[in-house]
């Protein structure tokens, strides 16, 4: 009988943690290469060069509608530029966050171009203001 008792405890207990588990809005997160904000078009990496867009894809699971968020680091401990973050419906499953390279030379004189900074780098995932996860990638 004990046994029995013991099995049915480890049951409920497996049932409450599966259950908090799926409750959770973030599902993963990924840096990626391209030009695109659709997934499609980018490409997984962890390896990006100076010039590039880095970019950073974030997976949800089931919810009600969040904001979801990216704070990008630099080597020096320094973030980089202001949180980049959206707001999205519960029908998005998925969400494509970053900095673009073309934006930060915007109106700068061909002499004066800025690369990104060498290194290794690190981007924040948030949801709702909240830190989820943290990514690390190099910058080269």
């Amino acid at each position: 009988m004990a046994k029995k008792n013991l099995f049915f405890i480890i049951a409920v207990l497996l049932i409450f943690t599966l259950s908090a588990c799926s409750g959770d809005v973030y599902n993963l997160a990924y840096t990626a290469r391209g030009e695109s904000t659709n997934i499609l078009g980018l490409t997984q990496t962890e390896f990006f060069r100076n010039n590039e867009d880095l970019n950073v894809v974030v997976k949800l699971n089931e919810h009600d509608g969040v904001t979801v968020g990216a704070r990008f680091i630099d080597p020096k401990g320094e973030q980089v530029g202001n949180i980049v973050e959206t707001k999205v419906s519960s029908d998005v499953g998925s969400v494509v966050l970053g900095l673009d390279y073309e934006q930060l030379n915007a109106g700068v004189a061909e002499d004066d171009i800025a690369f990104w900074r060498s290194g290794a780098w690190k981007v924040e995932i948030l949801i709702d203001g909240e830190v989820v996860d943290t990514l690390e990638f190099d910058v080269a």
